[in-house]
């Protein structure tokens, strides 16, 4: 019997001792399709597991050496016949798993002291309590369920100081906007192939997905351009409609971010205090940027312009002011790029060999 099997049946014994494996096991080990799983189960094959029963779904979960529970594997959705499996190492990296028969009394004693019931996300270990569990749970896993499964573990307090632990941000600086962006979007038709191609058992090519235009608009920050700047780039949308979008698309956007980096390759002097903004120097005590406390010695304060126009900003630290530089990238966001319109450039990224300014 596969060390997969146990956990599984275990559910559908009856009686006294049914963490013994006896007859009562091998009765219902047809129950379910271990055909091709290895003994012992690595984790991989669980989904494997799960493809040869279409309607079995498995969490799996371990433990540290705090014996401190945390996902392994989580499905997205908990199907009509759904199993939770601990899984246990040894010293010698021997594993078992073990079926968990009430998720929420496990790892309830690692969040909360509430002895009523308590449900969890299986997900990120979010627990709900009260009246309102159930909606509470339902509506935080429409959110949970778009990111993987995680456990959240907070900083613990240093055992050589008495000051607690904190989580800090630290890249201040990219926190400000850039001054230029892309946006863009692509049009495509589907097309019949020549010959329906057979991919798979269960998939044929009935048609085929085909990029016929593109459109790119670039925004500009104008508090933080010259109009010099903003008159030498595209103001109105550029549109191609024609074969080979995927490609043009991909040679416009880098001769613009070829463009854009010779425009902004400038460093231009700070121009003259007002006196506003000199009293405003005298006054400022902290980082702008990191809100770090200046001193005179070790954090001393300077004054921080914008390179494209020469225009006094803030005051800042040493260290950020030495961190916000002038744009070096340039972001596109494409409509629709992280489910689908994406697959028509990845092809085409690799064909200009030139490092991108």
């Amino acid at each position: 019997m596969s060390v997969l099997n146990g956990p599984f049946l275990c559910r559908y014994v009856k009686g006294v001792h049914q963490e013994c494996i006896n007859s009562h096991y091998f009765k219902l080990q047809h129950k379910f399709n271990f055909d091709g799983i290895k003994f012992p189960t690595p984790l991989s094959q669980v989904k494997k597991f799960e493809k040869s029963n279409p309607n079995v779904s498995v969490n799996v979960y371990t433990f540290n050496e705090s014996e401190e529970i945390y996902p392994l594997k989580v499905c997205n959705k908990e199907l009509k016949e759904h199993f939770d499996l601990l899984l246990f190492t040894n010293d010698v990296g021997v594993s078992h798993y073990c079926y968990i028969k009430n998720f929420s009394r496990l790892v309830r004693s690692q969040f909360t002291s509430y002895t009523r019931q308590v449900s969890f996300c299986k997900r990120c270990f979010k627990h709900f309590q009260g009246s309102r569990l159930k909606t509470q749970l339902k509506n935080h896993m429409k959110d949970c369920i778009s990111h993987k499964p995680v456990k959240v573990v907070m900083p613990a307090d240093s055992d050589d100081s008495d000051e607690p632990s904190f989580l800090s941000f630290l890249n201040f600086h990219f926190m400000y906007p850039v001054p230029i962006i892309a946006y863009c979007d692509f049009e495509s038709i589907l097309k019949k192939p020549v010959v329906e191609e057979k991919l798979s058992q269960h998939v044929t090519v009935k048609s085929i997905h085909e990029p016929m235009s593109f459109c790119v608009y670039f925004a500009y920050d104008t508090n933080g351009l010259s109009d010099e700047v903003i008159n030498s780039l595209p103001n109105d949308p550029y549109l191609y409609r024609g074969p080979n979008s995927a490609g043009k698309f991909v040679e416009y956007i880098v001769s613009m971010s070829n463009l854009i980096g010779d425009i902004l390759d400038v460093n231009k002097k700070m121009l003259p205090l007002t006196q506003e903004e000199k009293d405003r120097i005298k006054l400022t005590t902290h980082c702008k940027c990191c809100h770090s406390e200046f001193t005179e010695t070790f954090n001393q304060p300077c004054k921080d312009h914008c390179h494209l126009t020469g225009r006094f900003r803030s005051v800042l630290c040493y260290s950020y002011n030495l961190k916000r530089q002038n744009q070096k990238y340039l972001p596109v966001v494409i409509h629709g790029s992280s489910n689908y319109d994406s697959h028509f450039i990845i092809k085409h990224l690799g064909c200009d060999k030139k490092k991108l300014k």
